[in-house]
């Protein structure tokens, strides 16, 4: 298998707890969280079995605030992993270290501008819309930005308020839910008797981006299953 292995990103947004206490079952056999690649791949180097466990801070923080900023989780036992972008922090401490934030209006923040980012996802995919003329790709990006966007913007905003769209894209059961929904949108498509109107291009586009996913995913569930045996 090797002394490295990369193990899908589940989002923080929905499943931010599900994922760090997979980080700690993996520490606890071995497998040591080393940073996160392009967004999505968490980067996994074989070591000595730890009791670690993991949590994340995204507050922005002036680059003058860093160190200071750094030093104060240092003192409360949580350790700096890496940061991906330019506010997503990683950090591990030992088991039994009290939470590294425990305040819900300084995690609501946190997703404060990964929220604006999801709205403007959202804007863009009504563009496409609009001034898509008879171009099928413009319609297609429009769908896939409207449903990653549209369910991104909806979980932000429940973090904001101290709530959580608590979803586990690693079961099987809800990869089958994306691929029914994405076959259900192609069946309306089909039976629709219009040309390609507004409708019909955006069930296609959003229909494809469940479909892909779906099934992208269910591959990923497999592979990460298979390595765990």
């Amino acid at each position: 298998m090797g002394n490295k292995k990369y193990i899908m990103c589940s989002g923080l947004a929905f499943a931010d707890e599900e994922d760090m206490e997979m980080l700690h079952e993996y520490a606890k056999e071995g497998w040591i969280f080393e940073r996160l690649r392009f967004g999505v791949l968490y980067e996994l180097h074989r070591k000595q079995p730890q009791n670690r466990i993991y949590s994340y801070d995204s507050n922005a923080v002036k680059k003058k605030d860093k160190d200071d900023y750094l030093a104060m989780f240092e003192e409360s036992g949580w350790h700096l992993v890496g940061q991906w972008s330019r506010d997503i922090r990683f950090f591990w401490a030992e088991a039994g270290t009290p939470a590294l934030h425990s305040d819900a209006k300084v995690l609501g923040n946190q997703y404060r501008g990964l929220f604006w980012g999801s709205v403007a996802c959202v804007v863009v995919a009504v563009i496409c819309f609009l001034f898509g003329g008879s171009k099928v790709w413009l319609y297609a990006l429009g769908g896939a930005l409207l449903g990653g966007g549209g369910l991104l913007m909806i979980a932000c905003y429940l973090r904001m308020k101290g709530k959580r769209l608590a979803i586990n894209p690693k079961t099987y059961g809800y990869q089958l839910w994306r691929i029914a929904t994405g076959i259900i949108l192609l069946v309306f498509m089909i039976r629709t008797k219009s040309a390609w109107n507004f409708w019909k291009l955006l069930a296609a586009g959003i229909a494809g981006y469940f479909l892909l996913m779906g099934c992208i995913d269910i591959l990923r569930i497999y592979l990460r299953k298979k390595q765990k045996r």
